[in-house]
């Protein structure tokens, strides 16, 4: 089963951090809907909201439309751990 999360809206906002060096950071988040599962793999009933990151670059916000999780999204981190950083792959029409 892949995970299928819905963008119903372009619109953006900017988060800002600042780092412990001082430095500040600006990130560009989107609203977006996921449709997940229970421990056990069923599928919920009701999609839950998210906020998705956009990558560093990614200026333009994601269409709205549907999508699932680019297989970059996820990656080794700290201590070898499974880590994830969402990207959003468009899914194609069915037709």
């Amino acid at each position: 089963m892949t995970i299928r999360i819905e963008i119903k809206s372009t619109d953006l906002r900017d988060r800002q951090i600042t780092a412990k060096s001082g430095k500040a950071y600006t990130f560009k988040e989107q609203t977006a809907w996921a449709h997940t599962c229970d421990q056990h793999g069923n599928q919920n009933p009701y999609p839950e909201k998210v906020t998705v990151t956009l990558p560093r670059g990614q200026e333009e916000p994601y269409p709205v439309g549907d999508y699932t999780l680019h297989p970059g999204s996820f990656y080794v981190g700290s201590f070898n751990s499974l880590e994830m950083s969402p990207r959003l792959a468009p899914v194609k029409a069915r037709g």
